[in-house]
């Protein structure tokens, strides 16, 4: 075994580690959406999904910085773009967690969701400057659709 392999190893089981927390973040706001009363059980599967996204969000780019740094390089198109959606998208986790309505939230999560998904395509298919730009281009499209869609729905259905 190598360090490579086992920060491979490392990058693939963190990633597996944020969907985990994602479709956890996912199954506590429909259980909240479905049933809006205070329930301990979404809090608790939000504060799991959060530490659960933040330790493999950390492992992730530990392990990626590892892999840039002796395998691919620092000026790797796909990577730099990566990088800075991995960035984007934690910035909107951050600030759409500490805003006021579920409706928010449900939209950040169609994007965030549809920007990891963007990012794991790069990740495999390792595409140029362009195409990489245009993947990340498509799935924040798509995840703003999807989320403005959830939005609309979640405030139609309060009034």
């Amino acid at each position: 075994m190598t360090i490579w392999s086992l920060a491979l190893f490392v990058h693939v089981l963190s990633a597996m580690g944020l969907f985990g927390a994602i479709v956890l973040e996912g199954a506590a706001l429909a259980r909240h959406r479905l049933s809006p009363a205070a329930n301990p059980g979404d809090a608790i599967e939000a504060r799991l999904a959060g530490r659960l996204g933040g330790i493999s969000m950390l492992a992730i780019v530990a392990s990626g910085g590892y892999l840039m740094a002796h395998v691919w390089g620092w000026r790797t198109a796909w990577l730099d773009v990566a990088l800075l959606t991995i960035v984007a998208t934690v910035a909107i986790g951050i600030v759409t967690a500490r805003m006021p309505g579920e409706e928010i939230r449900l939209a950040s999560f169609a994007l965030r969701s549809a920007l990891f998904a963007g990012i794991v395509f790069l990740m495999t298919v390792k595409p140029g400057l362009a195409q990489a730009l245009v993947v990340v281009t498509t799935a924040a499209a798509v995840g703003l659709a999807a989320g403005v869609r959830v939005y609309r729905v979640a405030v139609a259905t309060q009034a």
